[in-house]
């Protein structure tokens, strides 16, 4: 991962990891920040590195929070990474 990556990711983490009512989700493949808020401005899914087998099930677990009751809104950005360029046609609904 590049430094500007983890410094990003740092960056959009830093409430959420301080506060007990926010909650964030640091697996390897997978950063999710959900600050419980109605905003899209402090809800993250991040860093995203799924097997092309699962990419289904996993964004759909990874976006669950932002289905709730609550209506939670959540950025789920897409780019050009050290890992390459993402097909963004893989996370068109079906």
């Amino acid at each position: 991962m590049y430094a500007i990556e983890s410094n990003m990711f740092e960056h959009m983490s830093y409430f959420q990891l301080r506060l007990s009512t926010m909650k964030v989700i640091d697996a390897p493949d997978l950063l999710i920040i959900n600050s419980e808020l109605p905003s899209d401005t402090f809800n993250f899914v991040c860093r995203a590195k799924f097997q092309e087998s699962d990419v289904d099930s996993r964004i759909k677990s990874a976006i669950a929070p932002s289905a709730s009751p609550k209506g939670i809104a959540c950025l789920f950005p897409i780019a050009t990474t050290a890992y390459g360029m993402v097909d963004k046609s893989q996370f068109a609904t079906r």
